[in-house]
C-alpha cells in the first residue's frame, strides 16, 4: 500500500508535469502564431517589393514602345529604332503599317508574302486599342522565351500603324529566381491562366502551376492574389507556404513559396528544450519535495504508528503521542491522546463485565449441558414408540387393504357366477330350440325322402314309355319301307319318334341316379340327424343340471360377500383408530424432538458464548490499561 507521503510526491511531479505541458502548449501556441506571422509578413514584403520591381520593368518596356509612335510619320525611322533597341534592351524593334509594310529596326527587307497586319501581335494591338504586350512565347531562332510589346499609331481616329517590339525574358526570370527566401524558398512567375512564365523547374515553363501543384489552379491563385491571403498547400510533394501577388498593369502574378520547415523546425527545438527543462525540474524537484514532506508528514507517521498497534491487539492504552507544533498534524494527536484515554476507561469498564458475564455463561452452560442429556434420552424413548406404533398401524392397514381386496373379488365371483348361470340358461333354452329345429328338419328329411321314392315311381313309368315309343317307332319303320316310295316320310318320322325315345329314355336314366343319389344321401342326413338329437337333448339336460348348481354356489357367495363386508369394515375402524394414535404420538414425539433440539441449540450457544468470553478476556488481556 502507497504512503500518503508517496502519494504526495506523485501529485506534485503530476501537478509539474501538467502545469509545464500548459505552458509548453501556450509558448508553442504563441510562438507559433509569432513564427507564422513573421513568415507571411516577409514573404508579403519580399513578393510586394519584387511586384515592384518587375512592375518597373515592364512599364519601362512599354513606355519605350509608345515613346517610339511618332516614328510611323518619320520618313525614315531605322536608325531611332536602333538607338531605341540598345537603350531599353530589345531584341528587334519594327513598325508595322495598315498598308500591309514594315520596317525593322536592323533595316532588313520585308520578307516575300509577310503581311504585318495578319499578325498575332498587330491584331492585339487593334484588339486592344491600347499598349499592351503578348503572352509569352519561344522565339523560333533563338529558342529563348520571348514577349512582344505593342503600341497602336492612331492618325484622324484611324489605325496607321503599330509599333512593336521583341524583348527576351531570361534576364527577368533570373531576377525573379534570383529571390532568396529562408529554407528552400524560391519564388515564381505565372500569368493569370496559371501558365508558367519563371519557375526553378524549367520545365514548367509555359505549362499550368497545377501540373505539380493541383491546388494551385488558375481560380485559386486569382483568388489569394486578390484578398492578399497566404496559401497553405502542397507543392511539388512538400507543404509550403505560398503568398500571390498581382503585378499592376499586367496579367502576370508573383508567387513566393516557403517551405513549413521554416515553421515546424524552430517550433520542435523549442518544445525539445521546454520538455528537456521540465524533465529537469523535475529530477531537481522531486528529491527535495520527498525531503520537505518527509519532516512535515513525520507527526502523522508516529500516530499512525500507534493506530497501527492498537488496531493489530498488541497496543498500550497508557501510551501517549508527544504534542509539538500547532498545525492540523498536532491537533490529530491530540485528539487522538484523548480518544486514547477514553478507550482506557471504557475498556477497563468492559473486561470487569466481561468477567461477570463469562462466569455467568459457565454456570449455565453446566445446567443447560444436564437439562439436554435427560431430553435426549426422554426423546430416544418417544422415538422408539412412535416407531412401534407405526409398524402396528402400517400392519393392520396391510390387513385392512388385504380384507378389502378379498371383499371385491368375492363380490366379483358372486357377479361372475350369477351372470354364468344366467348365461346356462341361456344355452339350455337355445339348445331346446335346436333340438325342435334338428327334429323339423329331420321330419323335412323324411318327407325328401318319399317324394324321391315317388319320383323314381314316375321316372320308371317314363321310361317304359319311351321303350314302347322306340318299338312302335321301329314298327313304323319296318312298315314304311315295305311301302317303298310312298312311305318314305313316314320312314323318316318314324325314325326321328325313335331318337326321341332314346333320348327320353337316356335322361330318365340319369334322372333315376341323381334321385337314388339324393335317397341315399338323405337316409344319411336323418341317420345322422337323429343321433344329433339325442346328444343335444343329453347336453339339455346338463345344462340344466349345471345351472341348478351354479345357483347353489351364487347362494353361497353371497353369503361370503356378508361376511367379508363386516371383516372389511372391522379392519377399516381399527385402521382408522391407529393411525390416529400414531398421529398424536407422532406429534408429541415432535414436540419432545423440538423440545431436545432447543435444548441442543441453547447448550451449543452457551458453548459459543464460553468460548467467546474465554477468547474476549484473552484478547483483552492483550491490551495494557
Amino acid at each position: 500500500m502507497r504512503s500518503l507521503k508517496v502519494k504526495l510526491i506523485v501529485f506534485v511531479a503530476v501537478l509539474m508535469t501538467i502545469l509545464s505541458a500548459v505552458i509548453a502548449g501556450l509558448v508553442y501556441s504563441q510562438m507559433r502564431s509569432s513564427i507564422v506571422s513573421g513568415v507571411e509578413n516577409e514573404l508579403a514584403g519580399t513578393a510586394n517589393g519584387y511586384a515592384t520591381f518587375v512592375k518597373s520593368w515592364y512599364d519601362d518596356k512599354l513606355q519605350t514602345v509608345v515613346a517610339a509612335n511618332p516614328l510611323a510619320n518619320s520618313p525614315d525611322p531605322v536608325p531611332a529604332l536602333g538607338r531605341m533597341n540598345e537603350a531599353a534592351g530589345f531584341a528587334t524593334t519594327y513598325v508595322g503599317f495598315a498598308d500591309h509594310h514594315i520596317v525593322y529596326s536592323d533595316g532588313h527587307a520585308q520578307k516575300a508574302g509577310y503581311d504585318p497586319v495578319k499578325r498575332p501581335w498587330y491584331q492585339q494591338a487593334v484588339a486592344m486599342g491600347k499598349p499592351g504586350v503578348s503572352a509569352p512565347y519561344v522565339d523560333f531562332d533563338t529558342g529563348k522565351l520571348c514577349l512582344t510589346f505593342v503600341s497602336p499609331v492612331m492618325e484622324g481616329g484611324n489605325l496607321k500603324a503599330v509599333v512593336g517590339g521583341d524583348v527576351f525574358i531570361d534576364a527577368l526570370v533570373k531576377a525573379v529566381l534570383s529571390i532568396k527566401l529562408r529554407g528552400d524558398g524560391y519564388a515564381f512567375l505565372v500569368d493569370k491562366t496559371g501558365n508558367v512564365i519563371a519557375h526553378h523547374n524549367q520545365q514548367l515553363t509555359l505549362k499550368p502551376l497545377a501540373t505539380v501543384a493541383p491546388e494551385l489552379t488558375a481560380d485559386k491563385l486569382n483568388a489569394a492574389a486578390a484578398s492578399g491571403d497566404v496559401l497553405q498547400t502542397q507543392l511539388e510533394g512538400n507543404d509550403n507556404y505560398v503568398k500571390v501577388v498581382p503585378i499592376a498593369g499586367t496579367d502576370w502574378l508573383l508567387g513566393m513559396a516557403m517551405g513549413s520547415s521554416v515553421v515546424t523546425e524552430p517550433m520542435t527545438k523549442l518544445l525539445l528544450t521546454i520538455v528537456g527543462i521540465a524533465v529537469i525540474a523535475l529530477i531537481v524537484l522531486v528529491p527535495i519535495a520527498s525531503f520537505v514532506l518527509a519532516g512535515m508528514l513525520g507527526g502523522l507517521k508516529r500516530l499512525s504508528q500507534a493506530m497501527r498497534e492498537i488496531s493489530q491487539g498488541e497496543g498500550d492504552l497508557t501510551r501517549r503521542i508527544d504534542v509539538s507544533g500547532h498545525d492540523e498534524i498536532a491537533e490529530t494527536a491530540h485528539a487522538f491522546n484523548t480518544f486514547v484515554g477514553h478507550l482506557q476507561d471504557m475498556f477497563r469498564a468492559v473486561k470487569e463485565e466481561a468477567d461477570r458475564v463469562i462466569e455467568g455463561v459457565e454456570e449455565a452452560g453446566t445446567t443447560v449441558r444436564r437439562v439436554a442429556d435427560d431430553s435426549r434420552e426422554i426423546s430416544d424413548v418417544s422415538s422408539s414408540n412412535a416407531a412401534t406404533l407405526e409398524q402396528i398401524t402400517v400392519s393392520i392397514s396391510h390387513i385392512a387393504d388385504a380384507a378389502q381386496e378379498a371383499d371385491k373379488l368375492v363380490n366379483q365371483t358372486g357377479s361372475v357366477s350369477s351372470d354364468s348361470a344366467a348365461d346356462m340358461e341361456k344355452i339350455s333354452r337355445e339348445m331346446g330350440r335346436t333340438v325342435d329345429a334338428v327334429k323339423g328338419l329331420s321330419s323335412m328329411l323324411e318327407t325328401l325322402d318319399n317324394r324321391s321314392q315317388q319320383i323314381t315311381g314316375i321316372t320308371n313309368v317314363i321310361k317304359d314309355i319311351a321303350d314302347q315309343t322306340n318299338l312302335l317307332a321301329l314298327n313304323a319303320a319296318i312298315e314304311a319301307a315295305r311301302a317303298g316310295e310312298m312311305g318314305r316320310g313316314f320312314a323318316v318320322v318314324a325314325d326321328e319318334v325313335r331318337k326321341l325315345a332314346e333320348r327320353t329314355a337316356q335322361a330318365t336314366l340319369e334322372i333315376t341316379g341323381m334321385v337314388n343319389t339324393i335317397r341315399e344321401e338323405t337316409s344319411q342326413a336323418v341317420t345322422n340327424m337323429q343321433r344329433t338329437v339325442s346328444s343335444v337333448d343329453g347336453g339339455v339336460e346338463l345344462t340344466q343340471n349345471a345351472v341348478q348348481r351354479i345357483e347353489d354356489i351364487r347362494a353361497a357367495m353371497e353369503s361370503v360377500v356378508a361376511k367379508m363386508n363386516e371383516i372389511s369394515l372391522s379392519t377399516s375402524e381399527q385402521h382408522n383408530a391407529t393411525t390416529v394414535i400414531a398421529q398424536s404420538t407422532e406429534r408429541i414425539n415432535g414436540r419432545i424432538i423440538d423440545s431436545d433440539n432447543s435444548l441442543q441449540g441453547v447448550h451449543q450457544t452457551l458453548s459459543v458464548l464460553s468460548d467467546a468470553a474465554s477468547k474476549m478476556r484473552e484478547m483483552f488481556g492483550r491490551f495494557r490499561v
